[in-house]
């Protein structure tokens, strides 16, 4: 498996609002009708799960977070400050 693929806050952003608008969903009792995942930034497939750790692990010391999109497969790190950042804005920014 090859090494996870670093975001920027730029590519990370939409991300977190996309799931930021699914976390505001489920807590609305949305159920099986939640928005859709973000696609994947690679290859743009729509996955069915995301999940963090893995293979590639978060990386505590370089404040990094580790995640990765499936069935596709391919895995993703950001700096813990950008993903702070993101999930701040995706809250200002989401009604």
């Amino acid at each position: 498996m090859s090494e996870p693929t670093h975001l920027t806050y730029e590519q990370l952003a939409p991300i977190v609002a996309a799931l930021y608008r699914r976390e505001k969903a489920a807590l609305a009792g949305a159920g099986f009708l939640l928005p859709p995942f973000p696609d994947c930034p690679t290859c743009s497939q729509s996955p069915t799960e995301l999940r963090t750790g893995g293979d590639h692990p978060a990386h505590f010391l370089e404040d990094r977070i580790g995640f990765g999109f499936r069935p596709c497969g391919h895995t993703f790190t950001a700096d813990g400050e950008d993903l702070y950042r993101a999930y701040e804005y995706a809250r200002m920014e989401t009604p």
